[in-house]
């Protein structure tokens, strides 16, 4: 740093991004340190932001959260601009470069709260802000060697973001320095230095370097910008002032990725501490900390074979809103890889498509093209362009909606949105996104759609929540029925978001699924959004922002649209679009360490969410393809499982060699009666110590009427494993023995979850234990040999339209007197009528919604069939 002739040092100022809307504010600090008399003293404006009159102000120094020095105004007039004030604490009661110190106005007339202030922790991380940000981030977990057992280094991304919008100034950045730490250690230890390295083996630890690109206004990252030194990590020297040397940048982006090497790990634990000080030749810009915690693991993340672990819902650098940012591809695409995914989709806002480069349609083929090229440049890590497209659901709320190409051609998918901006109402419906995604081959996933937590906020941008619309499930103002929690997407008064309205379909044309797990948020912190690893604490398992808890009220939804699948299928062999999958992403902005997308500010809560906490995972034999073409297929087919951590997959052997499965996960099929004895659900379920033992595998099995759960025992909690179970077990455990229903169809689904004991190192993971879970997709299937589903055609009745809501109309081929019997789906009678014509109107109208159940008998025969009231 600049050398004052001084004995003042200038350390802290004015941080550039401060929103504060308080009647004062903090601004223009500066700390004198070198004075000799054993006191730091901080000195500072007060300025008056409102222009009111304010009395019996109390101003606080603390250091670690502890008042150490106080000053009291009595009067301060509204014609006032600003007074200068000092507050001091002695030096050895601080350390300006490792404590956290804050200014706060703590009393205004009198009344004590938090009237905002200031703070040493000046950088926000992953969470666009006015003004400038310089990130740093690095993979929130790595395996510690490569395939060939040798030590991997840790990639740490520094990303410099809207520094063309600091005003009257350039950014002069003059050093970076890295230091590094065990996480059980109490202090660093030296700044990292490579003066004795050669020019081109240090040029070896950079890459995802910036280059110059006038329509995204990006600077070029020179690698002679910078000289090693013996004091400083990175020295930046190639502009210079009177007073020191730097780079200088008044570009919007900056970046690069400097990878720390494997020498200077050697003999560090597997959890490793990084701190990053980013120093500034500016006077009115403080220096920036930012601090990373390294989970390092002897293993690789759980996989089995043919299945591809990725990220299905992830922001780069193409997401650029005034709350929100991501990091550029390449940064991306070596912490997505280090974490352990095989692929990523890059969802980025379509309502910020005009927030960059030259126009909308440029952007979008840029974010292919460079996703594209880093493809075939390393195919070990894969993107596959989607979108998070902004549309306005049925209640004309802002909802988001997945989009993803079509398999067979991944590139011809076009630019969803309408540029309108991110706080002004998109012109695009849901209806109208998804088939328009639909007419070009794509298919949708409805994002973080039905949960409390879900929906988005209406300040500032008139957000809302995908709406199921349908009388059978519990309505908007009740509590989810299995997970508790108020319900906020069923609003039965607006149409549904998901449900189709045509007579043989009952999801939406193009909408595949729900990504009902969205962000991994189980520890979070509201203090230094910089190092909040001295913050984390655990968050209740049942708050609505608790991940898992999110996604069980989004599955219930999922569920009951499946069950409103089963009977329509079984009610109409000619139904389309009956099945609905579950999907999970991370959300993660940039994030590759952890997550204050929620923090805005100063304001809101910091998480451990980040790139691949949360993983779809899908089957393709095939590989992946160049553009992801078979992950594609796989993912609109539902051949996929969910996972934070361990696997569990399966699927239905139906031959009598359970050794190859015939039917996967997302597939129908039917099971001939006489051969069910053949077919075995082929469960292959894997852990690593990294996420603990398995402690549960449960079975469930879906119907028309809800799901039930079967725990499997004999489980073995560690390793991989293989676990044939005869389909004939889990039907005479439902049904009771050979008496499975035929002609119907049901599903069955898998979940595990597995259990990781943290006490020996709570302090390391902020947490005494953790859970994980992986979660399939169902299989369907139904014991028929294809007969009896059309029985009603062939004794020539036809009963229509199904779905009703005020009559059936029923047609006979005889007259012959009949007598009709409804039964609701628990079994209750709830309406008989006589008929002895060959047509006949049965009313209805009075009944509650849902499916029923229709005997019709005659003298020469009985038939069954099922129709549902909506």
């Amino acid at each position: 740093m600049q050398q004052l002739l001084l004995i003042i040092t200038l350390l802290f100022s004015l941080p550039l991004f401060a929103h504060n809307d308080n009647p004062l504010v903090i601004t223009q600090v500066h700390v004198f340190d070198k004075i000799g008399d054993g006191i730091v003293r901080f000195q500072f404006n007060v300025e008056n932001n409102g222009h009111h009159d304010l009395e019996n102000i109390l101003i606080e120094l603390f250091v670690n959260d502890q008042s150490v020095d106080e000053v009291r105004l009595i009067h301060y007039w509204a014609g006032t601009e600003y007074t200068r004030e000092w507050l001091t604490v002695d030096a050895d009661k601080v350390n300006l470069e490792e404590d956290k110190i804050q200014i706060r106005i703590t009393e205004i007339f009198g009344e004590r709260k938090d009237w905002g202030g200031w703070n040493n922790a000046v950088a926000d991380k992953q969470v666009n802000t006015v003004s400038s940000e310089f990130y740093a981030d690095a993979p929130w977990r790595m395996k510690k060697t490569d395939a060939a057992g040798n030590d991997v280094g840790i990639p740490v991304h520094f990303f410099l973001h809207d520094a063309d919008l600091v005003p009257l100034q350039d950014i002069k950045i003059d050093n970076i320095n890295i230091q590094l730490k065990n996480a059980s250690d109490a202090s660093y230890g030296p700044v990292l230095t490579y003066s004795s390295w050669t020019t081109p083996d240090f040029d070896t630890l950079f890459s995802c370097m910036s280059e110059y690109d006038a329509a995204l206004d990006i600077k070029a990252f020179d690698l002679n910008s910078f000289s090693t030194s013996n004091t400083q990590t990175l020295d930046f020297d190639i502009d210079s002032d009177i007073l020191d040397e730097f780079v200088a940048v008044d570009e919007k982006y900056w970046y690069f990725t400097f990878t720390i090497p494997p020498a200077d790990l050697a003999g560090m634990n597997n959890i490793i501490d990084i701190r990053v000080t980013i120093e500034y030749a500016n006077f009115t810009i403080s220096d920036d900390h930012v601090e990373l915690r390294i989970f390092r693991s002897d293993e690789d993340i759980p996989s089995q074979a043919d299945w591809f672990r990725g990220d299905m819902h992830l922001h780069s650098m193409y997401t650029q809103n005034d709350a929100e940012i991501g990091l550029p591809l390449c940064a991306t695409k070596e912490a997505a890889r280090l974490a352990g995914l095989d692929w990523v989709t890059t969802t980025d806002h379509t309502s910020d498509f005009d927030n960059y480069g030259a126009d909308i349609a440029s952007n979008w083929t840029r974010i292919k093209d460079e996703a594209f090229l880093l493809n075939s440049i390393d195919s070990s890590m894969i993107f596959i362009t989607g979108q998070e497209v902004a549309t306005m659901n049925s209640a004309d709320d802002l909802v988001h909606m997945l989009a993803y190409p079509n398999p067979f051609s991944p590139s011809t998918m076009p630019y969803l949105g309408d540029g309108n901006g991110d706080v002004t109402p998109t012109s695009v419906t849901t209806d109208g996104a998804i088939a328009n995604l639909y007419s070009f081959g794509g298919f949708a996933y409805a994002a973080h759609p039905f949960a409390t937590g879900d929906e988005l906020p209406t300040i500032p941008v008139g957000g809302g929540i995908w709406n199921l619309g349908d009388n059978g499930f519990p309505t908007n103002g009740s509590n989810f029925p299995l997970t508790g929690g108020g319900i906020v997407c069923n609003d039965t008064g607006i149409d549904s978001d998901v449900l189709s309205t045509a007579a043989n379909e009952v999801i939406k044309n193009g909408l595949t699924g729900a990504q009902v797990w969205n962000g991994r948020n189980s520890l979070v912190a509201t203090g230094d959004e910089n190092d909040p690893w001295d913050d984390f604490s655990q968050l209740s398992p049942t708050d609505g922002e608790f991940h898992f808890y999110r996604f069980r009220q989004g599955q219930e939804v999922v569920n009951y649209v499946n069950q409103l699948g089963l009977q329509m299928k079984n009610t109409n062999g000619s139904t389309e679009n009956w099945k609905f999958y579950y999907g999970a992403g991370s959300d993660a902005h940039g994030s590759f360490n952890y997550s204050n997308t929620d923090d805005f500010a100063g304001l809101g809560v910091i998480s451990t969410n980040a790139v691949g906490k949360l993983s779809t995972l899908v089957y393709s034999p095939d590989g992946k393809g160049l553009y992801g073409e078979h992950l594609l297929e796989a993912l609109k087919n539902g051949n996929a499982t969910l996972s934070d951590g361990p696997i569990v997959t399966m699927g239905f052997s139906t031959d009598g060699d359970d050794d190859t499965d015939e039917v996967l996960l997302g597939e129908d099929v039917l099971i001939d009666p006489n051969l069910t004895n053949q077919a075995y659900i082929n469960i292959d379920y894997t852990t690593t110590n990294e996420f603990g033992d398995i402690n549960e595998i449960v079975l469930i099995i879906g119907t028309e009427s809800g799901e039930t759960s079967y725990a499997l025992t004999s489980i073995n909690p560690t390793g991989s494993n293989t676990l044939n179970y005869p389909l004939n077990t889990l039907l005479d455990a439902h049904f009771g023995a050979g008496i499975a229903p035929q002609n119907e169809f049901m599903y069955v689904r898998l979940e595990l979850s597995s259990f990781k004991d943290y006490s020996a190192q709570q302090s390391e993971y902020m947490t005494q234990s953790d859970e994980f879970h992986s979660i399939s997709n169902p299989i369907w299937f139904s014991i028929s040999d294809g007969a009896g589903l059309t029985s009603l055609n062939e004794a020539g009745i036809s009963i229509f339209p199904n779905p009703a809501t005020a009559q059936l109309t029923m047609e006979f081929p005889t007259i012959e007197t009949r007598t009709i019997v409804v039964y609701d789906h628990t079994g209750r009678l709830v309406m008989t009528q006589a008929i002895d014509q060959s047509k006949t109107m049965l009313d209805i109208g009075h009944l509650a919604y849902g499916l029923y159940h229709v005997t019709i008998q005659s003298e020469s025969q009985t038939l069954t069939t099922k129709f549902i009231k909506q």
